[in-house]
Order: structure tokens, then C-alpha cells, then sequence
């Protein structure tokens, strides 16, 4: 059997706790996770989730600013680890909130049909929470069509306690349904690849299954790691069929990636150490292929423990995919399927008009949060808020 054509992809995810990263300390990382290899992936994928201040977060034009300010520090290191050699280009760039994905390539001409897509899943539809993604085709061969990707980054609902994990849950359906790229699917697209990852906060509970709830020792983080399937709730829940359907990831083989003490190598006695940090894709079945050898080669699933800048650590991910997309958990009517083509609980996967209505929802919540930070946390707004007040009190005075 002749060798099949890859598509070597390098994926990254890093929640900057709300500071400034692009630091010569991410730098010191990133260079450390790209691959060695020559020439560099055909597609670099980066998520970064509390890029700026969650007052920053609620200006789309200040949130812009922090993104191009980290594109730019990208395309530097990307430069600086592979040389003149090659030119890299965004072909990418989205955000919600305060969570960003950028895609670079140092094949721009090769990328083609680049769409964009935003929704945010924070209270009252905020973009405190939410995902960015991006959709483009890659010509691989010039004799052959150009192969489909879809890139999502994205922040779930914090916390522990089994409410908060079940919103961790509604928080990837809405998504899902949520995210319209204006070709009538949602971020499942039958024929295209799909990669999803991001600060998806899912913790080592146990998933409240009557199962041990561990520790939040630091001396627990080794015990951690061979208990790993037992008490991640995204790995019990993900196998149980409730949650990233037809989604695959790598065997974990790092520590809990939250939450540090900033600076240190601890975790804080705050939280239980768990794996909120995730890269997952769309499985590439092999029935599906009629072939049994693996149809994806994962090159490193790791994590940075040696970057302390904030309470947590990134992810990356260095894979192989075949040009040959996974098959479809989604039909032609948008109704999430399995491998035999059966709809499952009648689970509705592509945008609706309702969509937009939430959209149009969230920014007024955040148009309003903005407002009432900026009259709580600047001096100006405090100065407005007690004029607002005092005029009040005058209208009112009888």
C-alpha cells in the first residue's frame, strides 16, 4: 500500500490570566514546542483565552488590539525558530471576548475560502465565555481539490461543583450549534476536518459519579496523572457519549495544567490540580477508510510547565492528519449522527435563526457590562456614576 499524502498541523492553547504573554518567557516556550523538523507545519494554530482584562475584553476594538499585538509576536518567534527560509503569513485571526485564534501558514497561497465565526456562551450570553473559529481549504496537491479545516478556540463555564460541569456540557452545544460561518453548518462540517481546543475548564472530579474526589495537594499532581481517566470529567463524560461526539484526543500524559500558583511550579490549595487546559479533533475512523493502519500520527501531546507566567500552563499539540477528512457526525439536514448514518437524540447541529437573536443578546449584555465596569473600576466612571446619582437625587428630591 502506497504511503498517503499528510498534513503536518501544530495546534497551541494558552489562557493568559488576563495579562500580557507575549514575553520573551513565551517565547523561550514556544520555541521549545515547535517542531524541530524542516519545513514547518503547513498550518499553525494558536488559542489564547483571557488575552487582555475583563473590562479590554468587552471593547471588540481593544480586544483587537491585544490579538494583533500577539500576531505580531507570533509571526516574530515563528521567524526566529525557522529562519528566512520561509514566510509566514496569517491567514486567520478571530475573536470573542477575550478569547483568540489565529492561524498562520507559510504557505498562504495554498489557503483559500477563510471564514470566521463567533459565539459567546458567558451569563446572560456575555462574552465573558464563548469561542472563536476559523474555516479555510489548504491545497495540499495542485492536482488534487484543497482539503477543509475547521479551527475552534474556546473558554467554558469555571468552577467545580456538578452544576457548573453540566453548563461545561450546554456551554460546547451552544457552540456547536452556535457558530455560524455562513455556509449554513455550524462548526461540524460534513468533509472538513475539525480541531476544537481551548480553556474548556472541565475538572478532576470525578464527574460526580460516586467516584473519589481528589485531593487539591500539590503531592497529589503524580497520582493525578495515573488517575487520570477516573476522575477527568471531560474523558467520563466524553466516553460516555455526552459530550465532543466523534472527537478524539491523545493520551494525556502531563500534569494537571491548573491552577499554579503565578511564578511557581505549586498549585494552589484553591482548586483541585486538574486538566482544564484540552486539544481534541474529529476522529478519523478506520472503517471509514477501509484501511487499518492509523490514519493520524500524533507526533507530541504535551504540555510547558516551564512557563510560570500565569496560573496556567499552555497546551500543544503536534499531529499528522491525512487529507482524507473524518467521517461526518452531522448529515446533509444538520442532525448529529453516528458511524451508521443514524441521527442521535435528535441533536440539531446547524446555526438557526435563533442564533443571530442570541448573537444580537450577548453584544447588549456586553455593550451594559462595560458600562457598569467602567463606572466601578475608572475614575471617570466614578465620576459620571455620582454626577448620574446626584442628578437622580435632585429629580427626585420631592
Amino acid at each position: 500500500m502506497s504511503k498517503k499524502t499528510s498534513i503536518p498541523i501544530f495546534l497551541f492553547t494558552f489562557n493568559c490570566a488576563k495579562t500580557n504573554q507575549a514575553t520573551q518567557d513565551l517565547e523561550d516556550a514556544l520555541g521549545r514546542a515547535y517542531p524541530q523538523a524542516h519545513p514547518p507545519p503547513s498550518l499553525l494554530v494558536f488559542g489564547f483565552q483571557e488575552i487582555c482584562s475583563v473590562i479590554d475584553s468587552t471593547s471588540y476594538a481593544t480586544v483587537n488590539q491585544h490579538v494583533i499585538q500577539m500576531n505580531d509576536f507570533l509571526l516574530g518567534s515563528l521567524s526566529a525558530r525557522y529562519g528566512s527560509d520561509y514566510s509566514f503569513s496569517t491567514v486567520g485571526i478571530n475573536h470573542t471576548g477575550s478569547v483568540a485564534l489565529i492561524v498562520i501558514t507559510p504557505y498562504p497561497s495554498k489557503v483559500s475560502q477563510v471564514k470566521t465565526a463567533n459565539m459567546s456562551c458567558g451569563r446572560l450570553l456575555s462574552s465573558t465565555k464563548g469561542g472563536a473559529g476559523v474555516r479555510l481549504k489548504l491545497r495540499v496537491k495542485e492536482s488534487e481539490n484543497p482539503v477543509g479545516f475547521t479551527f475552534v478556540a474556546a473558554h467554558f463555564m469555571a468552577a467545580e461543583g456538578e452544576k457548573y460541569l453540566l453548563r461545561r456540557n450546554q456551554n460546547y452545544l451552544t457552540l456547536l450549534q452556535g457558530m455560524d460561518f455562513g455556509d449554513g453548518f455550524g462548526v461540524i462540517k460534513p468533509r472538513f476536518h475539525c480541531f476544537f481546543m481551548g480553556d474548556l475548564n472541565y475538572r478532576a472530579s470525578g464527574g460526580f459519579h460516586g467516584k473519589h474526589r481528589p485531593s487539591s495537594r500539590a503531592s497529589e499532581s503524580e497520582r493525578l496523572i495515573s488517575d487520570f481517566e477516573s476522575t477527568d470529567e471531560l474523558s467520563i463524560y466524553r466516553t460516555a457519549g455526552e459530550v465532543f461526539w466523534g472527537f478524539e484526543e491523545p493520551p494525556v500524559t502531563f500534569k494537571p495544567t491548573y491552577k499554579f500558583k503565578v511564578g511557581t511550579s505549586e498549585y494552589t490549595s484553591k482548586r483541585v490540580p486538574s486538566w482544564c487546559d484540552r486539544i481534541l479533533y474529529q476522529n478519523y475512523t478506520e472503517e471509514y477508510h477501509d484501511t487499518t493502519e492509523p490514519l493520524e500520527r500524533v507526533l507530541e501531546y504535551n504540555s510547558i510547565p516551564s512557563l510560570k507566567t500565569s496560573d496556567h500552563i499552555p497546551v500543544y499539540l503536534n499531529i499528522e492528519v491525512p487529507t482524507d477528512p473524518p467521517l461526518s457526525i452531522v448529515n446533509n439536514r444538520g442532525y448529529l449522527i453516528d458511524a451508521s448514518g443514524i441521527s442521535v437524540d435528535n441533536i440539531y447541529l446547524k446555526p438557526t435563526k435563533l442564533t443571530s437573536y442570541y448573537s444580537k443578546f450577548g453584544i447588549a449584555t456586553d455593550v451594559v457590562f462595560r458600562a457598569v465596569l467602567l463606572g466601578l473600576l475608572t475614575n471617570t466612571g466614578r465620576i459620571v456614576l455620582a454626577v448620574l446619582v446626584l442628578f437622580l437625587v435632585w429629580v427626585f428630591r420631592f
